[in-house]
């Protein structure tokens, strides 16, 4: 499977949920993933098929430390 990675949105959250649900016992909310993603160092990453843009694969939280 081909697929690429790029910065999270906002649309990308109702998918990112469904896997955060199928994945962990205790899924993190939706607000655990809204208010860091505006935060500097905090990046969010999601993997896409890499011929549909809008498919999220996966994702990734990266914190960053300066």
């Amino acid at each position: 499977m081909n697929m690429k990675i790029r910065h999270m949105t906002t649309a990308d959250l109702d998918q990112v949920l469904v896997i955060e649900e199928q994945n962990f016992p205790d899924p993190f909310p939706r607000n655990l993933f809204e208010i860091p993603m505006k935060h500097p160092s905090y990046k969010y990453v999601v993997a896409c098929d890499n011929y549909d843009d809008n498919k999220v694969l996966g994702y990734a939280i990266l914190i960053v430390q300066h």
